[in-house]
């Protein structure tokens, strides 16, 4: 099994994010996030195994010590690599730095196969809005992506393990 660790949004501040994957699908370019029944989430780190009972205790201290926090998305982004995926890049801040790399510290004691694209330095904050996007759809979805009028804003509000293939929750934790 693989694991990922993502932040969740709160029920308003996921609202626009659904509304995008929704515009998506009505105009043909993906339903890969409605498909998955994922919630609008920032992924801090994958792994391709971990102990979620241990996991969860060390968790737990980093939501406790880890107050919410506001998120801008600032910007649309492609990864070109493996397949394409088109996201809101999230605004890099002093909390949401700080957040990634305590978070880091603790995933790299109990995270085994840790991703290097999510470690320190490598690590681009983003909400995916499509993935698999056929290369040739990637000049109208860009195009597509020049209507959403940013920054929207939003607040993390949870940490969450996941199950990455079935997309299972595994636990969900409130930031304090």
């Amino acid at each position: 099994m693989a694991y990922g660790v993502i932040l969740l949004l709160t029920p308003n501040g996921d609202r626009p994010v659904r509304t995008l994957w929704t515009q998506l699908a009505q105009v043909g370019l993906s339903t890969t996030m409605i498909d998955k029944h994922v919630d609008p989430h920032l992924t801090l780190g994958l792994c391709t195994d971990i102990n979620p009972k241990s996991f969860e205790a060390a968790l737990t201290v980093f939501a406790r010590l880890h107050a919410s926090f506001a998120l801008e998305l600032s910007h649309v982004g492609l990864f070109t690599d493996p397949a394409p995926v088109l996201f809101l890049g999230v605004t890099m801040t002093a909390q949401l730095l700080h957040a990634h790399n305590t978070f880091d510290l603790l995933f790299s004691k109990y995270g085994i196969g840790i991703s290097s694209l999510y470690r320190p330095n490598h690590w681009v904050p983003h909400l995916t809005l499509a993935e698999r996007i056929k290369p040739e759809e990637i000049p109208r979805a860009m195009g597509w992506a020049t209507h959403i009028r940013l920054p929207l804003h939003t607040v993390a509000d949870r940490i969450a393990l996941v199950e990455t293939h079935t997309y299972q929750t595994i636990f969900t934790l409130p930031l304090s």
